[in-house]
Protein backbone atom coordinates (compact mmCIF):
# COMPACT_ATOMS: atom_id res chain seq x y z
CA UNK A 1 0.00 0.00 0.00
CA UNK A 2 1.45 3.68 -0.82
CA UNK A 3 1.90 6.05 1.67
CA UNK A 4 -1.52 8.34 2.57
CA UNK A 5 -1.49 11.78 2.68
CA UNK A 6 -4.73 11.28 3.97
CA UNK A 7 -4.12 12.16 8.46
CA UNK A 8 -5.65 9.40 10.50
CA UNK A 9 -8.52 12.13 11.58
CA UNK A 10 -10.05 12.29 8.25
CA UNK A 11 -9.68 7.92 7.72
CA UNK A 12 -11.68 7.88 11.02
CA UNK A 13 -13.99 10.46 9.70
CA UNK A 14 -14.55 8.44 6.16
CA UNK A 15 -14.96 5.57 8.32
CA UNK A 16 -18.26 6.91 9.64
CA UNK A 17 -18.82 8.25 6.39
CA UNK A 18 -18.53 5.12 4.90
CA UNK A 19 -20.80 3.42 7.64
CA UNK A 20 -23.23 6.03 7.09
CA UNK A 21 -24.17 5.81 3.75
CA UNK A 22 -23.83 1.67 3.73
CA UNK A 23 -26.72 1.93 6.10
CA UNK A 24 -28.90 4.42 4.07
CA UNK A 25 -28.40 1.80 1.22
CA UNK A 26 -25.81 2.95 -0.77
CA UNK A 27 -23.63 0.31 -2.49
CA UNK A 28 -19.83 1.38 -0.68
CA UNK A 29 -15.87 -0.09 -1.48
CA UNK A 30 -12.74 1.28 0.36
CA UNK A 31 -10.17 2.35 -1.69
CA UNK A 32 -6.59 2.82 0.12
CA UNK A 33 -4.29 5.00 -1.31
CA UNK A 34 -2.14 4.02 -4.86
CA UNK A 35 0.68 5.27 -6.94
CA UNK A 36 -1.44 7.64 -8.47
CA UNK A 37 -3.70 8.93 -5.63
CA UNK A 38 -2.34 9.17 -2.54
CA UNK A 39 -5.98 9.80 -0.38
CA UNK A 40 -8.00 6.83 1.24
CA UNK A 41 -11.19 7.12 -0.86
CA UNK A 42 -14.60 5.61 -0.39
CA UNK A 43 -16.75 4.64 -3.36
CA UNK A 44 -20.77 4.46 -3.66
CA UNK A 45 -22.48 2.99 -6.42
CA UNK A 46 -24.41 4.89 -9.21
CA UNK A 47 -26.67 1.91 -10.42
CA UNK A 48 -28.77 1.79 -13.40
CA UNK A 49 -32.13 2.94 -13.08
CA UNK A 50 -34.00 -0.51 -14.61
CA UNK A 51 -31.38 -2.61 -13.27
CA UNK A 52 -29.77 -2.30 -9.69
CA UNK A 53 -26.87 -4.57 -10.38
CA UNK A 54 -25.51 -2.52 -13.62
CA UNK A 55 -23.34 0.15 -11.89
CA UNK A 56 -22.56 2.96 -14.16
CA UNK A 57 -20.50 5.06 -12.25
CA UNK A 58 -18.84 4.72 -9.13
CA UNK A 59 -18.60 8.46 -7.07
CA UNK A 60 -15.07 8.37 -5.21
CA UNK A 61 -15.51 10.80 -1.93
CA UNK A 62 -12.08 11.81 -0.22
CA UNK A 63 -11.70 14.42 2.52
CA UNK A 64 -9.10 16.97 1.24
CA UNK A 65 -6.65 18.93 3.50
CA UNK A 66 -7.67 22.30 4.73
CA UNK A 67 -4.89 24.61 5.26
CA UNK A 68 -7.01 27.62 6.94
CA UNK A 69 -6.03 27.98 9.99
CA UNK A 70 -9.63 29.35 11.09
CA UNK A 71 -11.39 26.44 9.64
CA UNK A 72 -10.37 24.01 12.03
CA UNK A 73 -13.49 22.56 12.66
CA UNK A 74 -14.79 21.53 9.22
CA UNK A 75 -13.24 19.90 6.35
CA UNK A 76 -14.11 19.43 2.48
CA UNK A 77 -15.31 15.85 1.33
CA UNK A 78 -14.44 15.85 -2.71
CA UNK A 79 -16.90 13.80 -4.69
CA UNK A 80 -15.56 13.25 -7.97
CA UNK A 81 -17.30 10.69 -11.17
CA UNK A 82 -15.17 10.29 -13.92
CA UNK A 83 -17.90 9.43 -16.41
CA UNK A 84 -16.21 9.16 -20.07
CA UNK A 85 -12.29 9.32 -21.65
CA UNK A 86 -13.39 7.14 -24.86
CA UNK A 87 -13.89 9.40 -27.79
CA UNK A 88 -13.25 8.98 -31.34
CA UNK A 89 -14.17 12.38 -32.23
CA UNK A 90 -14.12 14.90 -29.77
CA UNK A 91 -15.57 18.69 -30.29
CA UNK A 92 -13.91 20.26 -27.50
CA UNK A 93 -15.19 24.02 -28.29
CA UNK A 94 -19.14 22.55 -28.99
CA UNK A 95 -18.24 20.01 -25.46
CA UNK A 96 -17.00 23.20 -23.69
CA UNK A 97 -20.02 25.25 -24.61
CA UNK A 98 -22.38 22.62 -23.60
CA UNK A 99 -20.68 22.44 -20.30
CA UNK A 100 -21.29 25.98 -19.48
CA UNK A 101 -24.74 25.78 -20.92
CA UNK A 102 -25.59 23.18 -18.55
CA UNK A 103 -23.18 23.93 -15.62
CA UNK A 104 -25.00 27.67 -14.81
CA UNK A 105 -28.62 26.15 -14.55
CA UNK A 106 -27.67 23.28 -12.51
CA UNK A 107 -28.51 23.11 -8.21
CA UNK A 108 -24.96 21.71 -7.73
CA UNK A 109 -22.09 22.01 -10.44
CA UNK A 110 -19.92 20.77 -12.03
CA UNK A 111 -19.40 19.06 -15.42
CA UNK A 112 -15.51 19.31 -15.93
CA UNK A 113 -13.07 17.66 -18.69
CA UNK A 114 -9.50 17.49 -17.81
CA UNK A 115 -7.50 17.74 -21.27
CA UNK A 116 -4.55 15.32 -20.17
CA UNK A 117 -6.78 12.49 -19.67
CA UNK A 118 -9.26 13.26 -21.76
CA UNK A 119 -11.53 12.94 -19.40
CA UNK A 120 -15.41 14.02 -19.20
CA UNK A 121 -16.14 14.45 -15.41
CA UNK A 122 -18.31 15.39 -12.82
CA UNK A 123 -16.80 17.18 -9.33
CA UNK A 124 -18.68 18.59 -5.96
CA UNK A 125 -17.10 19.48 -2.99
CA UNK A 126 -19.19 19.86 0.06
CA UNK A 127 -18.03 20.93 3.12
CA UNK A 128 -18.82 18.78 6.55
CA UNK A 129 -18.34 19.65 10.19
CA UNK A 130 -15.29 17.64 11.73
CA UNK A 131 -18.02 15.94 14.36
CA UNK A 132 -19.93 14.17 11.75
CA UNK A 133 -23.59 13.35 12.87
CA UNK A 134 -26.46 12.19 11.51
CA UNK A 135 -27.73 15.03 10.04
CA UNK A 136 -24.61 15.45 7.94
CA UNK A 137 -24.95 12.13 6.85
CA UNK A 138 -28.34 12.67 5.44
CA UNK A 139 -26.86 16.36 3.61
CA UNK A 140 -24.02 13.98 2.30
CA UNK A 141 -26.46 11.51 0.93
CA UNK A 142 -29.32 12.95 -0.28
CA UNK A 143 -26.44 15.52 -2.29
CA UNK A 144 -24.98 12.20 -3.71
CA UNK A 145 -28.89 11.44 -4.96
CA UNK A 146 -29.01 14.26 -6.32
CA UNK A 147 -25.77 14.01 -8.22
CA UNK A 148 -26.43 10.63 -9.32
CA UNK A 149 -29.72 12.20 -11.12
CA UNK A 150 -27.78 15.39 -12.17
CA UNK A 151 -24.88 12.83 -14.39
CA UNK A 152 -27.59 10.49 -15.34
CA UNK A 153 -29.41 12.68 -16.71
CA UNK A 154 -26.66 15.17 -18.78
CA UNK A 155 -24.24 12.78 -19.17
CA UNK A 156 -25.76 11.20 -22.84
CA UNK A 157 -26.55 14.60 -24.15
CA UNK A 158 -23.17 16.08 -23.25
CA UNK A 159 -21.53 13.15 -24.67
CA UNK A 160 -23.45 13.34 -27.75
CA UNK A 161 -23.02 17.03 -28.47
CA UNK A 162 -18.63 16.22 -27.71
CA UNK A 163 -18.80 13.00 -29.88
CA UNK A 164 -20.87 15.38 -32.65
CA UNK A 165 -23.67 12.42 -32.86
CA UNK A 166 -26.11 15.71 -31.61
CA UNK A 167 -25.92 19.62 -32.53
CA UNK A 168 -26.38 21.28 -29.45
CA UNK A 169 -29.41 23.14 -30.36
CA UNK A 170 -30.99 19.45 -31.00
CA UNK A 171 -29.71 17.65 -27.76
CA UNK A 172 -31.03 20.59 -25.56
CA UNK A 173 -34.24 19.91 -27.66
CA UNK A 174 -34.28 16.81 -26.10
CA UNK A 175 -34.02 17.17 -22.87
CA UNK A 176 -35.91 17.66 -19.95
CA UNK A 177 -36.74 20.98 -19.01
CA UNK A 178 -35.04 22.41 -21.75
CA UNK A 179 -36.22 25.67 -21.63
CA UNK A 180 -33.51 26.04 -18.93
CA UNK A 181 -31.36 25.71 -21.29
CA UNK A 182 -32.04 28.16 -24.16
Amino acid sequence: MAKSATSKAHQKQLELIYNYLEEDGWSMAVQPPDTDNPYHRITADIDAEDDDSEVLWKIELSLMPITAANLTDVSIIQCFIPLANKFTTLLKPELFEMLVKINTNLPIVGFGFMDEFNLLYYKHNLMLPNNFTDTDGLILSESLAMIAYLISTFTTPIVQVATGLKTMRDSIAQMQHNNSFS
